[in-house]
């Protein structure tokens, strides 16, 4: 069973700190943090048809940058190749693991046709 939603990235202001959920309404999701921390705010969204199957791949290639759970430290280069690769843009290994081979490349491809670039504006 195909799980269709969106893939959002989050942002602190002033920080480097940036979320990475799903979300069947990413403005409402952000919109809720949002009571928690008024600095939140939502950075891009992306539709696609396994929402999960796509987080968890993205966590992972993340992982060397996690801080805790949904929350990874990116710089902009960074966050450039996250927006690049959700938009599905062809991209290398991401900044933060130079030189390693990307060992989910295949799921890139097939994840490919799913994702269309949804930018917010402030």
């Amino acid at each position: 069973m195909r799980d269709e939603g969106y893939i959002y990235v989050l942002g602190c202001n002033d920080t480097s700190l940036f979320k990475v959920g799903t979300s069947l309404n990413p403005a409402a999701r952000a919109r809720s943090l949002k009571t928690g921390n008024p600095s939140i705010r939502l950075i891009a969204y992306y539709p696609t048809k396994d929402m999960r199957l796509i987080e968890q791949l993205v966590h992972n290639r993340l992982r060397p940058c996690r801080v805790t759970g949904e929350w990874f430290r990116l710089d902009a280069s960074m966050l450039g190749w996250l927006q690049a690769l959700l938009s599905g843009e062809p991209v290398g290994t991401p900044p933060c693991q130079p030189g390693q081979e990307d060992p989910h490349r295949h799921h890139w491809q097939y994840w490919g046709g799913y994702t269309q670039a949804t930018v917010s504006r402030p």
